[in-house]
């Protein structure tokens, strides 16, 4: 029966102190593969990494505002985010945090059965 190969071992990480060692040389003029044989440190911990995702267009202070508003009542958190973004005079965002819309049900008549 064929074995399946070990997961690969997780990146090194460089630490706060390395990071600012390596972007000092690389102000300096170095290169990333100069840099990584000085600092003792492999190609990947000293080449820079991208920022993940897309930075939010609200600023966390604002984003509490809008999540206190809609919360306040029945009527303003069925209202669309469009008309929420209108009161509130926001620009226009498409982030979440912790708060999801879901359509109201209608309670059924109670009867005699």
């Amino acid at each position: 029966m064929p074995t399946t190969p070990p997961p690969p071992a997780p990146r090194p990480k460089s630490s706060r102190d390395q990071r600012l060692q390596v972007l000092t040389l690389r102000d300096a003029g170095f290169s990333y593969k100069a840099i990584s044989d000085q600092l003792g440190l492999s190609y990947c911990q000293a080449t820079p990494r991208k920022p993940k995702g897309q930075p939010p267009k609200l600023s966390d202070e604002d984003m509490d505002k809008v999540i206190a508003w809609i919360s306040a009542s029945k009527d303003d958190c069925r209202k669309p985010y469009s008309k929420v973004i209108e009161e509130l005079r926001l620009e226009p965002f498409a982030q979440k945090r912790g708060h999801s819309r879901y359509e109201a049900l209608q309670k059924p008549p109670t009867s005699q059965e």
